[in-house]
């Protein structure tokens, strides 16, 4: 079978230091991810290219970091899976085994900006929820592109309850609420734009994630602390309703043009 690799570039730069010192820390990274210079500059992948690659069955990431403004040698990444290990990630991830490879570099980005921090002593935890949290938040820029997830794709990549995915993503959305303020936004003008009136007048909203739900409601308490809130529709799985007030003021907060009809 075949499979692609993918150039991914890790959001970001080097953090603003001594030149010795980032040296360092590059030559260091490079050293623990076992990568080979003479492999590195070999890898004919173009910057933001594709490259087909056949035999035994294996995924390549080949990963561009930047440093100051020039990026270093790429890093190639390989992943070995069995037969069974591809159709049951690519069932995690909702993909198709054929893209296998194109679904995982942005999770690739994400673990790579998670080690880099660690080294560079800037994200260094104690306790396995910070962990997790960090992680979520990393996810939300890179494999989610900048959208907040549900509970159930939580639920899928981090192995634990909807219960559990949804206070881990309440924790996210609270302690990266600036860093996430554009995502969390664009997330909730998504529902927005996704409500639609049904044929008794009311205004409808689908939405996969309380947290979500929570979140408009907190929105309108900031604009109009008497408004209505978004309330479940009785024996309705993740449907919603909005008084026609709460809707126009979202669309307002927004800038969305508003259902009339």
């Amino acid at each position: 079978m075949a499979i692609v690799h993918q150039v991914v570039e890790v959001v970001g730069r080097w953090s603003r230091r001594p030149r010795r010192r980032v040296d360092r820390s590059a030559q260091l990274f490079l050293r623990l991810t076992k990568a080979r210079k003479n492999d590195l500059r070999s890898d004919p992948a173009p910057r933001g290219g594709y490259v087909a690659a056949t035999g035994n069955r294996r995924i390549v990431f080949t990963v561009a970091v930047w440093k100051n403004s020039r990026t270093m040698n790429p890093i190639t990444i390989e992943l070995k899976l069995t037969s069974q290990e591809e159709l049951q990630l690519a069932g995690i991830l909702g993909k198709d085994v054929a893209n296998l490879s194109q679904a995982l570099a942005p999770h690739a980005q994400a673990a790579l900006q998670e080690y880099l921090r660690m080294y560079l002593g800037q994200k260094v935890f104690t306790r396995g929820a910070d962990m997790r949290e960090y992680r979520l938040f990393l996810l939300v820029s890179t494999a989610f592109a900048n959208r907040i997830p549900d509970e159930a794709t939580v639920s899928a990549l981090f192995q634990c309850t909807q219960s559990q995915s949804r206070a881990l993503l309440r924790a996210v959305m609270s302690k990266y609420q600036y860093d996430l303020n554009k995502a969390i936004d664009d997330t909730l003008r998504d529902a927005v734009r996704g409500v639609r009136r049904d044929p008794g007048g009311k205004y409808i909203l689908i939405a996969k994630s309380e947290n979500i739900v929570d979140a408009l409601n907190r929105l309108l308490a900031s604009v109009d602390v008497s408004q209505d809130q978004v309330v479940r529709r009785s024996g309705k799985l993740g449907t919603y309703e909005l008084t026609p007030s709460a809707y126009d003021a979202l669309c307002t907060r927004f800038g969305i043009k508003a259902q009339k009809s």
